[in-house]
């Protein structure tokens, strides 16, 4: 019974939900969003000075050298140990620092605002497309209704002709009725299937199961 296959197991605002975080063009617009704002960071730490730990060992050897007095020549082994702090300070640059600073802080606005209009595109599209897919399911289950109803029809109207108190006429027209009605519930059914498809293409990632079943 196809009424039976049309509930829906998700709520428009758990799809929104989902395509927000799963829908190909969000996550495009979130990470460019996210590589702008760590483009502000990196090029603030350039104009920053930096401290580094720096060491250094080195051995000095002297062969046949004596460092007493009187004491015959031998080999002579020197190790030495530097360590200490280095401060790196960037040159002034004049202005220049100052223009990268404000270039990537715009680049993150517009970034900013990329991503949330195409939130805002795909939050409507899922919306407009849930709703689109409730009419397409009610007019479905309206035709299921009027194929069920036109088969009572048709049936009364045989009974009728086969017990002698109808006519031929009254038969072909119940009979056309049922038939118009199936007719109908297949486009309707074919257009709650390229509704749900359009849904599921709105939210992004999700499966069919997740609209209806």
């Amino acid at each position: 019974d196809q009424l039976e296959k049309t509930d829906f197991v998700t709520t428009a605002d758990e799809m929104i939900q989902e395509a927000r975080e799963l829908h190909p063009s969000i996550i495009a617009a979130r990470e460019k969003l996210r590589a702008a704002k760590e483009n502000i960071n990196a090029v603030n730490a350039d104009g920053l000075p930096t401290l580094s730990l720096v060491g250094e060992i080195s051995r000095n050897d002297q062969l046949g050298q004596s460092q007493l007095a009187g004491v015959p020549a031998s080999d002579v082994y020197t190790n030495n140990a530097n360590i200490g702090l280095q401060v790196n300070v960037p040159l002034f640059e004049g202005f220049a620092r100052h223009y990268q600073v404000q270039s990537a802080e715009a680049e993150s606005q517009i970034r900013a605002a990329e991503y949330h209009k195409v939130t805002q595109q795909v939050t409507l599209d899922v919306w407009k497309s849930y709703h689109a897919l409730i009419s397409e399911r009610e007019n479905l289950r309206a035709s299921e209704q009027l194929v069920a109803n036109s088969h009572e029809a048709f049936k009364v109207a045989q009974g009728r002709y086969n017990a002698g108190v109808g006519n031929i006429i009254e038969l072909l027209n119940a009979q056309n009725a049922w038939s118009n009605a199936r007719q109908q519930n297949i486009k309707s059914l074919a257009a709650w299937r390229a509704a749900r498809l359009r849904l599921a293409g709105s939210v992004g990632g999700v499966g069919l199961w997740a609209i209806a079943e």
